[in-house]
C-alpha cells in the first residue's frame, strides 16, 4: 500500500510538472507571439488614416470620366443623378479602403513626382471630410514589387501601397448601382 501510495504521488508530481511546463510554454510563446506583433505594428507605415463615417462627399476617376457621389441624409447619392438608387454597403466598403491607408515603403519628398507617374494619374480619389478635402493620387503601377505609388494632399511623400485602392475605386457607376429585382 505504501509502494502504491509512492507510486500515486510520484505520479502526480510529474502531471504537475508537465501542466506547469505547458502552460509556462504556452505564456511565454503568447508573450513572443505579441512582442513579434508589435514589431511588425511599429514597422507599419501609415500614408493616411481617415473616419470613413465623416466623409460627406468623395469622387474618383474611371476611364476618364469622374464619378462623384454626395452624402444627404445619411444615404449616398451620384451626383449626376439623383435618382439613381446607389449600393450603400458597396460605398461603405469602397470608402473603408481609405480608413487606413498602409504602405510598404515611404519614399521622403522626391525631387520629381513624374517619374512615380503622378504627371498622368492612374486615378485621383476626392473625399471631402467636413470642411477639408483630402486627394489621393495614384500614379503608376510598380511591376517589381506589383504596388502603385500614392500620394496624399498635404503630404510630400510618396508611398508605396498595395492596389486595393484601385480596386475599390475601380467601379464602374453600374457596379455600384443598386441592383433592382425584375
Amino acid at each position: 500500500m505504501a509502494g502504491q501510495k509512492k507510486q500515486f504521488l510520484a505520479l502526480l508530481l510529474v502531471v504537475v510538472i508537465g501542466a506547469a511546463a505547458f502552460f509556462g510554454l504556452r505564456a511565454w510563446q503568447k508573450s513572443k507571439d505579441e512582442a513579434r506583433e508589435a514589431e511588425k505594428e511599429a514597422e507599419t507605415i501609415t500614408a493616411a488614416s481617415l473616419t470613413t463615417d465623416q466623409i460627406t462627399a468623395f469622387s474618383y476617376r474611371l476611364d476618364g470620366e469622374e464619378l462623384s457621389f454626395e452624402k444627404m441624409d445619411g444615404v449616398w447619392h451620384y451626383s449626376g443623378d439623383a435618382d439613381i438608387s446607389i449600393n450603400q454597403t458597396m460605398i461603405d466598403t469602397m470608402l473603408q479602403s481609405l480608413s487606413k491607408v498602409t504602405a510598404a515603403r515611404q519614399i521622403p519628398k522626391p525631387e520629381n513626382t513624374d517619374e512615380y507617374g503622378f504627371a498622368d494619374p492612374s486615378n485621383v480619389i476626392r473625399v471631402q471630410v467636413g470642411q477639408e478635402e483630402i486627394t489621393f493620387t495614384l500614379g503608376m503601377y510598380n511591376t517589381v514589387t506589383s504596388q502603385y505609388y500614392l500620394m496624399v494632399s498635404g503630404d510630400e511623400n510618396v508611398y508605396l501601397v498595395e492596389g486595393q485602392i484601385t480596386t475599390a475605386f475601380g467601379k464602374t457607376l453600374e457596379e455600384v448601382t443598386e441592383k433592382t429585382e425584375e
